[in-house]
């Protein structure tokens, strides 16, 4: 197919993971259709965002919500069609309006006041891409993220209890993206994306060669990045997603474990009362670890399902090693130890209760006994 035009523009990204949670009384029905139109009721109502454009790929799909949604570590999970719900949006935030977010914050470099955002569905989760419009070189894209994120959050609607907007972290994600033409012609065809990454302190610098002879404007180019780009990054905040789960699981754990631990009872009565307690406790901790490594073993499944079938043989693989390195740094937790002490503790907790059913028998004995004796010398 003969080109028109060869791109040769720059655009640099900055890249996390937007949500729009619904608010609304549980139990309610909801459809995508009414979802699409709520979250643009809800940008419609900030005047520096123009250009809304909102699709969904099923509008009559409907789920029931029973519960409230307030969030991404709230919830523990995406929100609703977030895998079939495409929204993009202009953003004007003024120079003067940036240092006003962050007064203290002189670190953030973003020369640009006009951003382009676009939340892209995918399969696991949706990802939002942020290009700062113009940007100089001494930018960086991934701060554009941060700017968005905060004037979103202080420019929510005060009128508009229908929709919510949360990020899920890292947001941004933790590179800087840049999206450059090719300077040599390549005849591959799966070549089209292809990736250099450097390694630098704090942000790595990531640059997304594209080879312009494939597309006719730049606005292919970006169409490309983003498809490709979401459907491997949809798997990072799937993981990402599933980390938060896990610590919020280790810190039941922690909170059985410390109510397990205390033991700042003095008397008798009340060193009573605590051995009781101190065994509801034992099982709220055995079935919290229980939840927690179920949880891991399902993490597991899942990352290792996602990573297989987001590398299929012959896709553009641009990002597969922070993926990796997501997987590699998934926080691991010493439950065994954990199960091994409170294992001791119930089996001492079994002595104790034993100890304290005959003391309790004796003294009862004891009463009854001197009642008898009692009664019999009349």
């Amino acid at each position: 197919m003969k080109k028109n035009t060869t791109p040769k523009e720059f655009v640099d990204y900055g890249i996390g993971c937007f949500g729009f949670f619904p608010k609304r009384e549980v139990p309610f029905k909801l459809s995508e259709k009414d979802f699409c139109a709520d979250i643009r009721n809800y940008l419609d109502s900030i005047p520096a965002i123009s250009n809304i454009e909102i699709s969904c790929s099923n509008p009559d799909n409907q789920i029931t919500i029973k519960r409230p949604r307030r969030g991404f570590s709230e919830d523990l999970t995406f929100p609703p069609f977030s895998h079939s719900i495409k929204i993009s949006f202009r953003l004007y935030i003024p120079a003067r309006v940036q240092e006003e977010l962050f007064p203290s914050h002189r670190a953030l470099k973003v020369s640009s006041e006009n951003f382009l955002i676009h939340i892209q569905p995918e399969f696991y989760s949706s990802v939002t891409f942020i290009e700062p419009i113009a940007s100089k070189g001494s930018s960086r894209p991934s701060d554009s993220i941060v700017i968005v994120r905060e004037y979103l959050r202080k420019h929510a609607p005060k009128d508009n209890i229908l929709v919510q907007f949360d990020c899920l972290g890292p947001s941004p994600l933790h590179a800087k993206f840049h999206l450059i033409p090719k300077k040599k012609k390549s005849k591959v065809e799966d070549n089209v994306l292809s990736v250099k990454r450097f390694e630098i302190k704090g942000y790595d610098k990531i640059f997304i060669l594209y080879t312009p002879e494939y597309f006719q404007n730049i606005e292919q180019v970006k169409m490309k990045f983003i498809s490709c780009a979401a459907d491997e990054l949809s798997v990072f905040y799937a993981i990402k997603m599933k980390s938060l789960k896990s610590i919020q699981l280790w810190s039941e754990i922690q909170k059985e474990f410390k109510h397990v631990l205390e033991d700042k009872d003095t008397t008798f009565y009340r060193k009573i009362v605590h051995s009781l307690r101190r065994g509801k406790h034992l099982k709220l901790l055995f079935s919290a670890i229980a939840n927690l490594e179920a949880h891991l073993i399902r993490q597991e499944e899942f990352t290792s399902r996602a990573i297989m079938h987001t590398y299929k043989k012959n896709t553009i693989n641009l990002f597969q090693p922070i993926l990796e390195n997501a997987i590699k740094e998934l926080p691991k937790y010493p439950t065994r130890p954990i199960i091994e002490l409170a294992s001791f503790l119930e089996e001492r907790q079994g002595r104790s209760i034993e100890m304290l059913i005959v003391l309790i028998s004796a003294l009862i004995g004891g009463i009854a006994g001197s009642i008898i004796t009692i009664f019999l010398s009349k």
